[in-house]
């Protein structure tokens, strides 16, 4: 089975890349600063201009095999002594989406599902996971961790962009549905059970499905390279015979309610990593 086909199989892979445990300063990665826009523009063969196209976007995953449709993702943290621990989940930008968990742990190593239902997720369902742990006086005694976790889509799940105008064009200024547009360096991908599924970088070739607005019945497929800064991209609308209904996308399968965080011991895993105390600092969360 061809790369392509792999990453556009009907079923959606749900990823957690591999944690980084990194000092307090040192969590931050550097972002993409260029200014990015990408302009669509969607025409018939004569070159008329085709409006109420939904354009729906797919980022695929380099040499992943998609596996059985994941509804929540496995972040693994630990703590040394009973601490205080929270967990929080930011877009690329850096923007809060979520709060997955703030309370206090005893010493031992945990597992957090996460199931990015709600709030609305991101279309390509990029984000940062971020865990900070401190214990009950005014002294961190952890390291955070940042994570990356990652949606691939199938056809019936990926987000769409926009429907075209009455000039056929479609815009779209957000780069967080195209992850590869981050400084994102090669990074080993995680099932939901915690097992490597290999290692990977996002590709810059997307694919592009137009379809009709409302019925999905015609649709047609097209690849293109996107890149840092102003994109146009040029569609020629030429429809496929009808092969039956292209379902409408129906957003992230959520697993009894979405966007919950389950916190849960495992007994079968080794024994907690072990931080050196930091200097005193005021606790910011009293």
């Amino acid at each position: 089975m061809s790369r392509r086909s792999r990453a556009i199989a009907p079923a959606f892979l749900l990823i957690a890349l591999s944690a980084l445990v990194a000092g307090c300063g040192d969590d931050d990665q550097p972002l993409a600063s260029a200014a990015f826009r990408l302009d669509l523009r969607i025409a018939d063969a004569s070159g008329a201009p085709v409006p109420g196209l939904e354009v729906g976007l797919h980022v695929p995953i380099p040499g992943l095999e998609p596996v059985a449709a994941k509804a929540a993702t496995r972040l693994e943290f630990a703590v040394a002594v009973g601490c205080s621990v929270r967990v929080d989940v930011d877009d690329m930008e850096g923007r809060p989406y979520q709060v997955l968990v703030r309370d206090a742990f005893g010493p031992g190593v945990y597992a957090l599902l996460f199931g990015a239902g709600s709030p609305p997720p991101i279309g390509t369902h990029v984000y940062r996971a971020r865990m900070t742990a401190w214990d009950d006086s005014t002294t961190y005694h952890t390291e955070s961790v940042l994570m990356t976790l990652m949606t691939s889509f199938d056809v019936d799940q990926m987000p769409i962009l926009g429907t075209s105008d009455a000039d056929g064009a479609v815009r779209c200024d957000d780069r967080r549905e195209f992850p590869f547009l981050y400084d994102i360096w090669p990074q080993m991908a995680r099932d939901e059970n915690g097992d490597e599924m290999g290692e990977f970088t996002p590709a810059s070739e997307v694919e592009f499905l137009l379809r009709e607005a409302g019925t999905g019945d015609s649709w047609v497929r097209y690849t293109a390279v996107i890149e840092p800064g102003v994109n146009r991209v040029d569609l020629v609308w030429d429809p496929q015979p009808k092969r039956g209904a292209v379902a409408a996308p129906s957003g992230p399968r959520s697993v009894e309610a979405a966007g919950r965080a389950d916190v849960f011991r495992r007994k079968d895993l080794p024994l907690p990593q072990v931080f050196d105390l930091r200097p005193n600092y005021p606790n910011p969360f009293n």
